[in-house]
């Protein structure tokens, strides 16, 4: 086995090219990283310390550049873990300060149900077919404890206006209805805009949709690029902006909870071109 295809997410020989995957960590989330996701695979090389954000925790301290062997799928995942983080963190900053400015709001807290965990390559596929998943956030009220409503989080470099179309992918869709499916209550998808600036990830904006509206503005179904997996493609018209989630009230009535108790959403409107695609 060369290390021209080794990956040491996989811990395996992957049978394709796999690149050297730079992230300046500090030296706790290395270790968690290397024992968690990497098998125990040591860094390939480590540079010199420098003060800058680490790609895990997020915040400013010393990191080192570290250098792991992965295949571009496993180098996607990877980086996204630092990425998911800070949007489920912008959503419940921006949140907190919705609750200041609006009354109803006040006695609702997001709190994190689906933490980003570092998993190997075998891990991961083991857990995605677990059927207790979790929304990766819950609204609950403070008073009661009470599950008022859940959202799935997503993120990408673009703001949604500059979006030609949403791509959702099909194990995504399934994993939001596991989870609906479950606790029957209203659900949310967000798309939180999230850049790397300097090596530094940052933020931006987010936008929100509510899941039973969702198969109206599906277009297709097809394959990702360079992937072997489907996605399901959505006109980009179909979110509103977070500044106006807190307008949209209708999550407390009953109506609201009374269909998430009766329906379940479909997610994609149309039976796209390939057949063996089922959510159910």
């Amino acid at each position: 086995m060369s290390s021209f295809d080794f990956c040491a997410r996989h811990n395996s020989s992957v049978g394709k090219k796999t690149e050297l995957k730079q992230l300046n960590l500090c030296d706790q989330c290395a270790r968690e990283l290397s024992s968690k996701a990497f098998n125990g695979n040591s860094p390939v090389k480590t540079g010199e310390e420098i003060r800058a954000q680490c790609q895990f925790c997020l915040e400013e301290k010393p990191v080192r550049p570290r250098f792991w062997q992965l295949c571009t799928t496993c180098s996607r995942v990877v980086e996204g873990y630092g990425i998911s983080k800070a949007g489920v963190n912008y959503l419940i900053s921006r949140w907190t300060e919705l609750r200041k400015l609006h009354r109803h709001l006040q006695d609702i807290e997001l709190k994190i149900t689906d933490p980003v965990k570092p998993m190997s390559y075998r891990q991961h596929l083991s857990a995605s077919r677990s059927k207790k998943v979790e929304p990766d956030l819950t609204a609950i009220c403070r008073k009661n404890d009470q599950k008022l409503f859940l959202i799935e989080v997503k993120t990408g470099p673009n703001a949604i206006q500059d979006m030609k179309e949403f791509q959702l992918d099909i194990g995504d869709c399934k994993h939001i209805l596991r989870f609906f499916k479950r606790y029957r209550l209203p659900t949310y998808v967000f798309h939180v805009q999230v850049v790397r600036e300097q090596e530094t990830i940052k933020p931006k904006d987010a936008w929100w949709v509510d899941v039973f509206e969702m198969h109206k503005y599906c277009k297709d179904i097809r394959g990702r690029p360079k992937e072997y997996r489907a996605a399901a493609y959505y006109d980009p018209s179909m979110f509103r902006h977070i500044s106006e989630f807190p307008t949209e009230s209708k999550f407390l009535s009953q109506e609201v909870k009374r269909r998430a108790e009766q329906e379940i959403p479909r997610l994609i409107g149309i039976q796209g071109s390939n057949p063996r695609i089922k959510l159910f």
